[in-house]
């Protein structure tokens, strides 16, 4: 929202709010869902029962499609040299990838105009907008036929889930549905359209988690769709105070690492299981959890490589920085993409009977390390809070070299020798040189699009 329509939408009445909420809906329900493709989805349900080899003949005819449609109609590939030529004769396997350089975000940021295909006029695009975790910003354009695609696979991941359809949820996200000063309760906006409830992320205060949890039980909601820090202070609220009976279907967590001790609290205070997705505003890879647990990449969205620092692909099991080739976006399309994350590849087969890549671990972005005095890299902290119900939130801030500040939002049963546990874990992973201090806080600030950040570095800043 721009300055004044973020002013009148914050002096509004609740109602009007609701009305706006619920007009904005019908914008996005027509960017998503407006004449969807259903022969699209009926195919997705199809050749999720592909065989890997018919996987990969049909991943090499769709990246030679893309290089047909990027060359004619892209400046940014057309005018380089070293995509032009691969383009022009294509390729017989998915290893002649890594011929191509890696495109990185800066890259995009500065040349985005020439990358934009001339297919499409400015009317015809959305402009989407990544958080940037740099504090820059990047914008992408994409055309309504992906977005609408993009969506099918949403509808895929939660018929995985086992829900009927993307209505009758409870939303915890990034926008800023409830104005920052409100003095009501109502901590929440219904979008009538699609019979979505979006909860504000920030203002999950203990005063004011009761009547959320109210709300929450009086909806029903079919499922819950949240960050995963947002839905770990719900859960761990519900379990501390143990009156709330709010059943899902399912929790649906994106937009964060979501670590193993919050799955498992959002599991017990919700009494449903947890179906992680992992994504990007660029559309550029789609990863979610089967019905077995396991993290699946979509491969009709597009390629996903994992590589090392010199550009090799990496064994199953060591993570590596994830590299996207997407399928979808004809309006800008992103060939090999350096999307600034890691993770780590799986070995199949998965017992839900699916041959799509597995990923075992999604690191997070590259910069969520605890670097230490030797160059050691130390990622994945969140087996240190592993069995301490008592910790709301976390985050670790490395402040020099030699010292971490871990910060720490105690809930009513926090005492010393959950603090000593948790001191004790970390240093068992950063080593013992580590000046480690643990300091209680009243909440963890938020990202501008409302998320958590687990790893927080100072170095260099």
């Amino acid at each position: 929202m721009g300055n004044l329509a973020e002013k009148i939408y914050n002096t509004s009445p609740v109602l009007l709010q609701n009305v706006l909420v619920s007009s904005y809906g019908i914008r996005l329900f027509y960017e998503r869902y407006y004449r969807a493709d259903k022969e699209y989805l009926n195919m997705l349900s199809a050749s999720q029962w592909l065989s890997k080899d018919q996987i990969r003949h049909n991943q090499v005819t769709a990246v030679n499609n893309l290089f047909s449609h990027a060359r004619s109609t892209v400046r940014f590939y057309r005018d380089r040299e070293a995509y032009s030529a691969i383009m022009a004769r294509g390729i017989v396997d998915l290893d002649e990838l890594q011929a191509l350089p890696v495109l990185d975000k800066e890259t995009v940021r500065l040349d985005s105009p020439d990358l934009v295909s001339s297919c499409f006029s400015r009317r015809e695009l959305i402009q989407l907008n990544t958080s940037g975790t740099t504090g820059k910003s990047l914008k992408v354009y994409v055309d309504y036929a992906s977005r609408r695609a993009s969506y099918c696979f949403t509808t895929r991941y939660h018929h995985w889930a086992g829900l009927r359809d993307s209505r009758g949820n409870a939303t915890f996200g990034g926008r800023c549905v409830v104005p920052p000063n409100q003095r009501s309760k109502i901590f929440w906006r219904r979008n009538a359209i699609l019979n979505n409830y979006l909860f504000s992320s920030y203002h999950m205060s203990d005063e004011n988690l009761p009547h959320y949890i109210k709300k929450l039980q009086s909806i029903e909601p079919q499922y819950i769709e949240a960050y995963p820090s947002a839905a770990y202070v719900l859960a761990s609220h519900i379990l501390e105070h143990g009156e709330a009976r709010i059943r899902p279907r399912a929790v649906l967590t994106s937009g964060e690492t979501l670590f193993d001790y919050q799955r498992d609290m959002i599991e017990r205070a919700f009494g449903c299981r947890v179906f992680d997705q992992y994504g990007c505003t660029e559309q550029a890879l789609f990863v979610s959890q089967c019905e077995k647990g396991t993290y699946h990449v979509h491969p009709e969205y597009g390629i996903v490589e994992i590589l090392d620092e010199s550009g090799k692909q990496v064994p199953a099991g060591v993570l590596g920085r994830v590299v996207c080739t997407s399928f979808l976006n004809r309006a800008m399309p992103l060939i090999r993409y350096d999307l600034g994350d890691t993770a780590a590849w799986g070995e199949g087969p998965c017992g839900c009977g699916r041959s799509m890549p597995i990923i075992t671990k999604i690191g997070g972005r590259q910069e969520d390390y605890v670097l230490t005095a030797d160059g050691k890299k130390v990622g994945r902290l969140d087996p240190v809070f592993k069995g301490v119900d008592s910790v709301k939130l976390a985050q670790i801030v490395q402040t020099h070299i030699d010292r971490i500040e871990l910060r720490i939002v105690p809930g009513s049963t926090f005492d010393a020798s959950d603090r000593d546990k948790i001191t004790m874990e970390l240093r068992a992973r950063v080593g013992h040189t580590m000046k480690i201090e643990l300091v209680e806080v009243g909440d963890i600030p938020k990202t501008a699009n409302g998320k958590i950040k687990a790893v927080v570095s100072m170095l260099g800043k």
